[in-house]
């Protein structure tokens, strides 16, 4: 299960960003699925497993091809699986289960031949829908394999009601958003304008941290904020016990966060709304990368560890690290975070709830300093050193960053006391909860049956 989501994940982000950049490979899948899905429900089964499996893959071999080559058929059979697919959330949605004949059949087939004709005549404006609303779908659909409530063929008997659970109606519109963001992401291969370095995200990647900085915007702002309060929280809670996952939540949305917010930069470099696609990326990727968290608790153990790692590495760095090979202090960055995140992270993996101890006060010590060090100043960009080495421009040090790090170790090393005594407390206050309802009942048990006149 686990498996399939990872595959209907992966499929479904490609296609939601990148479906048309991929016209023919996409093209020959789509053949290839529905030449399978043709000869499955064709094809008598009693055939033997091995012969019924490859007539199967010939057909999708030879579907797909064909429509890799006629290029307007492909473009109908894209259309066409976008508006099954849609057609049967619209049916299901309206109180149709698949079971249903025959409402739901001609909705989804209703649906896919108006989707394939309007894929023919509109071509490429039409075809990015269809790619970002199947991927969007398939992304949606892999989440609903660890959420549950999502609509699948035949999940309701026969012949009792279907039911549509309020938390459909949050996959839809989830669904619909993502294609929105799809379509405006790939709508950029048509419309190639704007200036990188004007933008918004130029500015907060570049930023070198000397001062507080107001022009970068709202967006750092509020982020520096969540990162003091949250980091503050992940620290000096007792994550062992109680807030284990939310801890889990909070790392998984940074990390989701950060490298969508930077894939996204790289990929809509030569858009004129860079600014907006980054920060609807940022929102997405931390919000997809939290709820995994949540719902797997080994990732949620991993993101933990990989954002110490990282975040420890960034501390290594520009306190020494950019000095080891001064041309290039890149790639000594890559280099630890590399090694630390992955290697924190798979201990994370393998200890744990006892290994978010250390994990959290770390990343949340780090977070929390430097929420405070966006504001007041100084506290160095750990991507942008080279400017401090004698190969380039020389530039002074900033001291206060000593400070910084002082502060960073002395918070660490407070979280870890604070976390160790409520934990301790929340284990007595069990315990002693515990030895009430013990002696409680011993009581009842020794007064005997109440007698009433």
């Amino acid at each position: 299960m686990i498996g399939i989501a990872i595959i209907q994940l992966t499929t479904g982000l490609v296609s939601a960003f990148y479906g048309y950049r991929l016209l023919r490979p996409s093209t020959f899948l789509v053949g290839y699925f529905f030449g399978g899905l043709i000869a499955y429900e064709v094809i008598e089964y009693p055939l033997r497993q091995a012969l019924f499996w490859l007539v199967i893959n010939i057909c999708g071999l030879v579907l797909g091809s064909i429509l890799y080559w006629l290029q307007p058929l492909g473009m109908f059979a894209i259309g066409s699986m976008c508006g099954i697919m849609a057609g049967y959330l619209i049916s299901y949605s309206l109180g149709f289960d698949y079971y249903m004949l025959p409402i739901p059949l001609f909705i989804m087939w209703g649906v896919g031949i108006l989707f394939g004709i309007l894929a023919v005549v509109f071509k490429h404006r039409f075809l990015t829908f269809s790619f970002s609303w199947i991927g969007s779908q398939c992304i949606f659909s892999s989440i609903g394999n660890f959420a549950g409530k999502y609509p699948e063929p035949y999940r309701v008997e026969e012949g009792r009601p279907l039911i549509t659970p309020p938390a459909w109606w949050y996959y839809l519109t989830g669904i619909v958003l993502l294609c929105g963001l799809g379509i405006q992401v790939q709508f950029q291969d048509f419309e190639l304008v704007g200036d990188y370095e004007d933008s918004q995200v130029y500015d907060i990647l570049h930023w070198n941290s000397d001062e507080y900085e107001s022009e970068l915007g709202i967006g750092p702002k509020i982020i520096a904020s969540l990162a003091i309060a949250l980091g503050w929280f992940v620290t000096t809670a007792p994550v062992q016990t109680k807030y284990y996952r939310l801890c889990n939540v909070v790392a998984g949305c940074t990390i989701g966060s950060v490298v969508f917010f930077i894939a996204a930069s790289s990929l809509f470099s030569k858009s004129d709304s860079i600014n907006t696609l980054c920060w609807s990326t940022f929102i997405f990727g931390g919000l997809l990368v939290g709820a995994f968290s949540w719902w797997l608790d080994w990732l949620g153990y991993f993101c933990a560890g990989v954002l110490s790692g990282v975040l420890i590495a960034a501390i290594i760095q520009i306190s020494f690290g950019y000095l080891i090979y001064p041309s290039n202090p890149h790639s000594v960055l890559i280099l630890l975070a590399s090694v630390l995140g992955l290697f924190i992270g798979l201990t994370g993996v393998k200890l744990q709830r006892p290994s978010l101890k250390f994990t959290s006060a770390s990343y949340g010590a780090i977070m929390t300093v430097w929420g405070i060090g966006f504001f007041v100043g100084g506290y160095p960009n750990a991507v942008y050193l080279d400017r401090f080495s004698s190969d380039y421009n020389n530039d002074p040090f900033p001291t206060r960053w000593w400070y910084y790090l002082g502060g960073t170790v002395l918070f660490f090393f407070m979280g870890l006391y604070c976390q160790h005594y409520l934990a301790k407390k929340i284990k007595e206050s069990d315990e002693n909860s515990v030895d009430d309802n013990y002696s409680f009942a011993a009581m009842r048990y020794q007064a005997g049956p109440v007698h009433y006149a």
